[in-house]
């Protein structure tokens, strides 16, 4: 007796009655690996996944290449939050099974919740080919595109979901998202419009579309859109602190901070609007409230999950010390400096906290710091290149501070530009411009070069 033969040609029966007439069924005959998955089948839809898993697990110790109730027994595990048990019997299924569809999909969107984007891809890419493909796979396929940061990669498979489904307001709220990830401003904004007119009633297609008229300086509409959508969702505060930062642009710096501190107001911690309220305190050239507000951000998100503390923490650390250096602190700078995680790059760091003592004119803790990032990123570290090179052109090797500026170079075309605020602050127009003759006179042409390039990046007009 199958679930099938139990509901066919009429209404479904008391889920308990199935499962009693099922359980009697077992006890009758054991050693049916059939009964036990569809007693497994059962206690699915009760929403009993433990005892779901025994009744899979029984059917397996029966009949161990029953590959529907592997499948199943994964998508159980997967209920409970057991992922890694889930994903083994997955990739089991598959092994026996290349193109079991289901369970391509699965193991996809286990990989994409990992955030291993590449396996997700490939696994869902083979999912797609496996007719008939349903729209979840080609969803978890584009949220996986930009998982990796491929936006455009994305864009093609909404287009394409939407193409298949045109009323899809999910793929079409994605699409706008997308877009505007990857700079399409205009095409984000023709998307927000398309959902708009399709009915939808979420905020995101009118933040995006706003966040994408602010990139354009269309502020009018801008504003007009993320008003909209605040008014759908007073509670939406990242609305709300996007439209302070619309107001802002305007040049209404009292309407912005005035939503910042609403923002506060209903959610203390809200990270954004502390760091804003602090840019806001600096442009009106109060140091200190700029620091404090900052300092408060820092304590906001103490309590937030790991990888959004550690972001906002960074934030908060270099805009300190920016500022800090900006205003001649240096030593409190560096201390900002050296708070930053480095988690993504050990050595950033401790390149940009020499490049302050360097600036400060303390070239022993300049040396000290660069040792350090060398030791955190052992294989090489363009950044701590160029802050080498900067020192051994302070201290009067210039051969040897633009040979380590041209290695930059070499590996990074467009470097100068990257450095030239550092560039900016480290050396004036005609210190370069005496070393680039010095190299010159002294015939290191590729070394001059390196120097002359750095230098037209900096004052491209004088260049």
């Amino acid at each position: 007796m199958s679930k099938d033969e139990e509901r066919r040609g009429g209404t479904p029966r008391d889920i308990d009655e199935v499962l009693s007439q099922y359980l009697s069924a077992v006890k009758a005959d054991p050693r049916n690996a059939a009964l036990h998955h569809d007693l497994g089948v059962v206690y699915m839809e009760k929403g009993d996944h433990r005892d779901a898993i025994a009744a899979f697990e029984q059917a397996l110790v029966l009949q161990p290449d029953l590959t529907n109730a592997r499948h199943l027994l994964a998508v159980a595990l997967a209920e409970l939050g057991e992922l890694d048990k889930a994903q083994r019997n997955w990739e089991k299924v598959v092994e026996r099974e290349p193109n079991h569809s289901r369970a391509l999909y699965f193991l996809g969107w286990v990989h994409t919740a990992s955030g291993h984007w590449d396996k997700a891809i490939e696994l869902l890419d083979r999912a797609a080919e496996i007719p008939p493909v349903s729209p979840k796979v080609y969803h978890t396929l584009a949220e996986a595109h930009v998982g990796k940061g491929d936006a455009e990669g994305a864009i093609e498979i909404w287009k394409r979901i939407i193409a298949d489904d045109p009323d899809d307001l999910r793929a079409q709220h994605n699409l706008c998202a997308a877009y505007l990830d990857a700079g399409r401003y205009e095409e984000c904004i023709g998307a927000a419009r398309e959902a708009i007119k399709k009915g939808s009633k979420s905020t995101v297609p009118r933040t995006n579309a706003a966040l994408a008229l602010l990139v354009l300086g269309e502020l009018d509409e801008a504003e007009r859109f993320m008003r909209e959508a605040i008014q759908m969702d007073p509670s939406d505060t990242r609305a709300r602190v996007n439209l302070g930062e619309i107001l802002a642009r305007r040049g209404d710096l009292d309407g912005a901070e005035q939503e910042w501190a609403g923002v506060l107001d209903d959610e203390p911690q809200n990270p954004d609007a502390h760091f804003n309220l602090g840019q806001a305190a600096y442009i009106r050239d109060d140091l200190e409230a700029a620091l404090g507000r900052w300092s408060d951000g820092l304590e906001a998100v103490e309590e937030a999950p790991e990888a959004l503390r550690e972001y906002y923490s960074d934030r908060f650390h270099t805009v300190r010390a920016a500022v800090l250096q900006e205003s001649g602190d240096y030593e409190r700078a560096i201390e900002e400096q050296l708070k930053v995680s480095g988690s993504q790059d050990p050595a950033s760091r401790y390149y940009r906290a020499a490049l302050v003592a360097l600036e400060a004119g303390w070239k022993d803790r300049c040396r000290d710091l660069l040792e350090k990032a060398r030791k955190a990123a052992p294989r090489g570290h363009l950044g701590t290149t160029f802050a080498r090179g900067a020192l051994q052109l302070k201290e009067g090797d210039h051969v040897g501070g633009a040979r380590q500026w041209r290695l930059v170079l070499e590996s990074e075309p467009d470097a100068a530009l990257v450095v030239r605020p550092h560039v900016g602050r480290l050396f004036s127009p005609q210190e370069l411009d005496d070393i680039a003759r010095d190299l010159s006179d002294a015939g290191y042409d590729d070394e001059h070069r390196a120097v002359r390039t750095y230098r037209t990046a900096l004052l491209p007009e004088e260049g």
